[in-house]
């Protein structure tokens, strides 16, 4: 009788565990770039929807106010807009305000404990724009007003509340208030993604105010202002030169900025009627301001991180490539309303902004060939599908992942 032994087999091959192997990496490198792909189109669709939203939010404030909201580029405008939303407004509104906007030739506000300045009325302060930069003004004005006709900015559920114990040395207005939490009637979301932090809440925690109890200011322009410091560094320490808007040290600062994703920076509003003042004028006045080098910087309508981190970028508001038959030059993008950027997954805008006055202060990037235009009109030299200096930026092209209300996802989705 014949007996046929069958032997089981007890593992695979060498040979054919390799050709596995090499079958799972030539599907993970398909298969992984795809993936990541889609998440980050996710992610950037999810920032374009984000403004979608906020822009409903600006059609509202318009359909209740006559206009949109200011960007605080101009004080004239702001005071003006206010006035006519709230006609019974109480002027220590509009004072406090200029309180928190106005600088002497110091950067400095009017003075916490020498009465209470108005300094639209004192000799030596003007309107400093960046105060109140195009981020922090999309908060102010669409978190909410109070339902206190003639105190919306400080009533109840207004923008700002009172510190409960405040330094009672204080004796200007702009010091005995905080960023109010519990806002009402807003126009959009701001329970989350907001630049806010609560300090004096303990030993070690900042206390700019010299107040008696805990209160919330923001934190976009103390620890952000010097890169790698703790929060107690960035509301002691004024930041070194490079960014023109870094030695400016906040010690007040109520005005938070607001971020839909915690990679793409601040989200921030140009309202139309100030597009034009991107550009410094070919002649620059206004005393102090109107100086040289970097005072250039701090006459225009831009976005810039008040950090030293000049890699971030800079947001102004974008041309588009058709030509303005009327006077020259190019459309800009969304005339006669408004523009949202958002810095994208990078967190850098992007851009420039150079020194000088006329077409010397910066180029203007035009949507949607990415190429550059100045306040004269012309295309200078380089700059198409948005490559910004390499000097900044080395290969990068930050632009590239900007997010708009008026672009489909990103810039570059959109380049033709």
């Amino acid at each position: 009788m014949n007996i046929h032994l069958t032997r089981k087999r007890a593992a695979f091959t060498l040979v054919e565990i390799l050709t596995v192997i090499i079958i799972i990496g030539i599907l993970a490198g398909i298969a992984i770039p795809a993936v990541t792909g889609a998440l980050r189109t996710a992610r950037e669709a999810a920032i374009r929807l984000n403004i979608d939203v906020v822009g409903q939010g600006l059609e509202a404030y318009k359909l209740k106010y006559g206009s949109y909201p200011p960007d605080f580029s101009d004080w004239n405008k702001v005071e003006r807009h206010f006035r006519k939303a709230f006609p019974n407004i109480d002027d220590s509104e509009l004072m406090l305000l200029a309180q928190y906007t106005h600088l002497d030739s110091s950067y400095q506000r009017v003075p916490l404990t020498s009465g209470n300045v108005d300094p639209r009325a004192a000799a030596g302060y003007q309107y400093y724009r960046q105060c109140m930069d195009p981020a922090e003004a999309l908060v102010f004005c669409l978190g909410g007003y109070s339902s206190n006709v003639r105190r919306p900015f400080t009533g109840e559920g207004g923008p700002l509340s009172p510190i409960s114990s405040p330094d009672p040395g204080v004796t200007a207005d702009y010091g005995l208030y905080q960023y109010n939490s519990a806002r009402e009637n807003g126009f959009m979301d701001v329970s989350e993604g907001l630049s806010i932090a609560v300090i004096n809440s303990g030993t070690g925690s900042p206390n700019p105010a010299n107040a008696g109890s805990a209160y919330t200011f923001s934190n976009d322009e103390y620890a952000a202002t010097i890169p790698t410091a703790d929060l107690q560094s960035g509301f002691t320490t004024r930041a070194p030169a490079g960014n023109p808007f870094a030695a400016i040290h906040y010690l007040a600062d109520p005005f938070p900025v607001y971020s839909s994703n915690s990679d793409s920076g601040p989200l921030v509003y140009f309202a139309s009627d100030n597009y034009t003042d991107t550009f410094a004028p070919a002649t620059v006045t206004g005393g102090w301001m109107g100086g040289t080098g970097a005072g250039d910087f701090h006459s225009l309508n831009i976005y810039l991180h008040p950090g030293n981190d000049i890699s971030l970028g800079v947001a102004r508001p974008y041309l588009t490539d058709q030509l303005d038959t009327n006077s020259g030059g190019f459309l800009w993008a969304e005339p006669g309303k408004y523009q949202l950027i958002s810095a994208g997954l990078d967190g850098s805008y992007g851009g420039t902004v150079a020194a000088g006055t006329g077409t010397a202060a910066g180029v203007v990037t035009r949507y949607a060939s990415g190429s550059f235009a100045n306040s004269a009109g012309s295309n200078p030299t380089g700059g198409d599908k948005y490559e910004d200096p390499e000097s900044v930026y080395g290969a990068e092209k930050p632009q590239l992942d900007n997010i708009t209300n008026f672009s489909t996802r990103t810039l570059e989705s959109d380049l033709p």
